[in-house]
């Protein structure tokens, strides 16, 4: 919850052949998002995506909220008719603590904590 991840982009055609990045601005690259989850950001993490739309070989996402999404890009063909990507997974989770908050363990030593039920 409020780190960053990129998500970097790959287009290719059925024959195996990849575009180059440059590319990805002739393309009308848009991210789909299930919820608000996560955020959207440019690649400089500074502002939203405006109206999602990507024409660089990566984007930022920002987890807001708990909670599992999902996200998918898609193109339009000069055909109109739509490409996209398969769905990616994507987790949202608070970050770990460890407690008691400072543990120093030596080589051969170990630490147990016990839990005890009432």
């Amino acid at each position: 919850e409020g780190s960053l991840q990129t998500i970097d982009l790959l287009a290719g055609t059925n024959g195996g052949s990849s575009f180059h990045a440059s590319q990805f601005v002739y393309m009308n690259l848009h991210v789909h998002v299930e919820d608000t989850i996560i955020e959207l950001l440019d690649t400089d993490s500074l502002s939203s995506l405006v109206g999602r739309h990507v024409n660089a070989p990566s984007f930022k996402i920002k987890g807001r909220y708990l909670g599992i999404t999902t996200l998918y890009v898609s193109a339009m063909q000069r055909s109109g008719h739509v490409v996209q990507s398969q769905a990616i997974r994507v987790e949202v989770y608070k970050a770990p603590r460890i407690h008691p908050h400072e543990i120093f363990l030596l080589p051969g030593a170990s630490y147990v904590e016990r839990l005890i039920s009432l």
